[in-house]
C-alpha cells in the first residue's frame, strides 16, 4: 500500500517536470548566425549554414533532430537534417551543416545570390525535436535573415 501511495505522489511530480521543461525549452533560442559558400559546382551551390543554440536553462538541452527547410527570397533551396546535438547547461553552442543548394530549385535565386548581388532573405523553417526524458516533443521554428547588399 504504501509503495502504491508513494507512486501516485511520485508519477504526478514526473509530469509538472516534463511540463515545465516542456515550456522552458521554447525559451532555448536557435539562431541563425551566419551561410558560407563554399564552392560553386555544376550541380549547385555548396553551402555551409550555421546555427546558434543558446541554452539559458540549468538542465542540458538534447536536440534529438532538426528536419528544416532553407528559403531563399522565398525559394525553397534545400532541406537540412541535423542529427543529435547535445547544448550543456548555460552553454550556447554553435551547429553548422552543409547542404548543396541545386540550381534547379532556385535558379531565380541563385542568380540574385551570385550575380545581381540584391538584399538577399533568408528563412529556416521546420521542426526541432527535443529529448525531455520522459518523450521527445516537436517544436516548430522559423528563423529569418537579412543580409543586405555591400555598397561598392
Amino acid at each position: 500500500m504504501k509503495k502504491f501511495i508513494a507512486l501516485l505522489i511520485f508519477i504526478p511530480l514526473l509530469g509538472c517536470s516534463f511540463t515545465q521543461k516542456r515550456f522552458a525549452i521554447k525559451q532555448c533560442p536557435i539562431r541563425f548566425s551566419g551561410i558560407k559558400f563554399n564552392k560553386v559546382t555544376r550541380s549547385g551551390i555548396d553551402t555551409t549554414i550555421k546555427l546558434k543554440v543558446d541554452n539559458k536553462h540549468n538542465f542540458n538541452v538534447i536536440i534529438e533532430e532538426m528536419e528544416l527547410e532553407l528559403f531563399v527570397n522565398d525559394v525553397k533551396a534545400g532541406d537540412i537534417r541535423i542529427p543529435k546535438n547535445i547544448i550543456e547547461a548555460e552553454t550556447k553552442k554553435k551547429i553548422e551543416v552543409n547542404i548543396l543548394i541545386e540550381y534547379k530549385q532556385v535558379k531565380d535565386a541563385a542568380k540574385i545570390i551570385l550575380k545581381e548581388r540584391r538584399d538577399t532573405v533568408y528563412k529556416i523553417t521546420g521542426t526541432v525535436f527535443i529529448d525531455l526524458g520522459a518523450g521527445i516533443v516537436p517544436i516548430p521554428i522559423t528563423i529569418k535573415k537579412q543580409f543586405k547588399k555591400k555598397e561598392e
